[in-house]
């Protein structure tokens, strides 16, 4: 019996490591356009602004280091995947110099705080806030 609950429990943390895995590879090599800020106590989202295709964007690279576009800015950074759990640093020192529009501050201070995501069907969920909010993306193909 103890043979048998001690390969179960191998079996599980293999298994495990392998959803970890996926989830983490499922990022790698996407990218994805902000619709909005949620707030989910308010069941309320508000809309990016300015609403160019060309800002809020972002890419997960396959070296688990990241790219993309704010409001007006070139950002970089990195995120590191654990299990559900997703840790975001933007390189703040190679934003370029172009102050923020609109929304463009807020999200750069947002997307530092994230501490998980989600995905449903062809949208990301990046939650901050104690998981009161998230940062609502669409799959940009």
């Amino acid at each position: 019996m103890k043979k048998t609950i001690f390969l179960l429990g191998i079996f599980i943390l293999l298994a495990c490591e392998d959803v970890d895995k996926t989830i983490s590879d499922s990022l790698k090599g996407t990218t994805w356009k902000l619709v909005g800020f949620v707030d989910v106590q308010k069941d309320i989202i508000k809309e990016a602004e300015p609403k160019s295709d060309k800002c809020y964007v972002i890419k997960f690279n396959e070296d688990n280091t990241l790219s993309g576009i704010s409001s007006t800015n070139q950002i970089t950074g990195h995120y590191i995947v654990d299990s559900d759990s997703l840790k975001i640093t933007i390189d703040m020192h190679t934003v370029t110099e172009i102050n923020e529009l609109y929304d463009g501050n807020s999200y750069l201070m947002t997307i530092n705080s994230v501490h998980n995501f989600s995905f449903e069907e062809k949208t990301l969920k990046l939650y901050y806030n104690e998981g009161n909010n998230y940062l609502l993306f669409k799959a940009l193909e």
